[in-house]
């Protein structure tokens, strides 16, 4: 008996560690991933995704196995090799538990839950959809079998419900089949305190049945060329801003501008053996874009 007892004692540190090497994160393609913005916090899914270490050397949870998924207002103590499943009133803990589908097929699993799911549950709020600041929600994934738990990750994602300042446009300078345009990136408040990551274009007919909607996709920043219109339509364009949970920000007013067959300062950039990536570009890249635009600049007086 003493030698079980002795041997249990021996192998429990070992299979703590095993428990506690997962991780979890959330996988919605974003460049910043670990984000809950306020679409999702509003009851939109989420997709959260972990990776699990299991004991005895498994390679999978067992045939029957199923996992729980919790989410919490503080991190899981350390040392703990499993989640926390119970409120806690001596330290303030909350925890909810998320529903989830059952028996995952291996150490990588996926489950899609509501923002809401992570946030609210009958134990309580650990997060507000309508907090201007960022709160952190820590999660548990745990696994078991027949009542033995075989696995065990945690992580933690940011509740970000702020959006980023209505961006200032400026101009949209006419190109051969494209528009230049500038914007800045407008005065924080404390209704849109966030800070901008990327921003997107649209261009818009103004004459109904002339073109489609132009969308530029997510650009880093002013000044773009928005190519891929049609020369003699004229469009309004607007541009908005993103923060790094992907919340858009109110549209900024629009400006009008009309492609047309010019020499613009972008055929002169290629005209030098300027190359365009990704189909557009942000601007002039050091000397050789000054250098065009003062050549250009000395151009267009000349005509006049």
């Amino acid at each position: 008996m003493r030698r079980a007892l002795l041997l249990v004692a021996l192998l429990a540190p070992a299979l703590a560690r095993a428990q506690s090497s997962g991780q979890i994160l959330l996988n919605n393609g974003r460049a910043f991933p670990n984000y809950v913005n306020a679409a999702e916090c509003a009851g939109a899914n989420v997709d959260v995704k972990w990776n699990v270490a299991l004991v005895n050397g498994a390679t999978g949870f067992p045939v029957g196995g199923t996992y729980a998924l919790y989410a919490m207002n503080q991190a899981v103590p350390s040392g703990t090799t499993t989640c926390p499943t119970a409120n806690n009133s001596t330290t303030g803990l909350v925890v909810l538990a998320v529903p989830t589908v059952g028996n995952p097929a291996g150490l990588v699993a996926d489950s899609v839950v509501s923002g809401s799911q992570l946030i609210t549950g009958s134990a309580g709020n650990i997060a507000s959809c309508s907090s201007t600041a960022d709160q952190t929600i820590f999660l548990c994934v745990q696994g078991n079998s027949g009542g033995t738990q075989f696995g065990f990750a945690t992580g933690s994602v940011i509740v970000s419900t702020s959006k980023p300042p209505q961006p200032v446009i400026g101009s949209a300078t006419p190109g051969d089949g494209a528009l230049n345009v500038s914007w800045g990136p407008g005065t924080a408040t404390t209704l849109a305190p966030a800070t901008v990551q990327e921003y997107s274009l649209e261009a818009t007919p103004v004459t109904t049945g002339t073109d489609t909607v132009h969308d530029s996709g997510r650009i880093s920043g002013s000044p773009f060329r928005f190519g891929g219109l049609v020369n003699g339509v004229v469009y309004a364009v607007t541009a908005t801003a993103y923060s790094i949970a992907d919340n858009p920000s109110d549209p900024s007013s629009a400006v009008t501008g009309m492609p047309e067959l010019v020499n613009d300062f972008w055929d002169l950039y290629k005209a030098e053996g300027g190359k365009e990536s990704g189909g557009c570009s942000t601007g002039f890249a050091g000397p050789i874009g000054l250098g065009i635009l003062i050549a250009t600049l000395a151009l267009v007086r000349r005509r006049k």
